[in-house]
């Protein structure tokens, strides 16, 4: 069983929420590291999601280790 599985089954959602959140720049291409995501066993949490002009989109996923994992991008 996965480690994202036990994760989900033993501890309540709003407690994983409370950790840190690492934000990591994708140059324009988050559509394409969420499908690596998606494809490597994580779990798209946030989809691409337009925050304004000024700081272009972000997406959040969990990993397989259960960890949040930010994207942002400008375009």
């Amino acid at each position: 069983m996965s480690p994202l599985v036990l994760i989900r089954n033993k501890i309540p959602r709003w407690v994983i929420w409370m950790g840190a959140l690492i934000y990591l720049n994708v140059d324009n291409d988050i559509a394409g590291m969420l499908a690596k995501a998606k494809a490597g066993g994580g779990e798209i949490l946030t989809p691409k999601t337009k925050l304004s002009d000024q700081f272009g989109f972000i997406a959040v996923f969990w990993d397989t280790e259960g960890n949040r994992i930010a994207l942002q991008t400008r375009k």
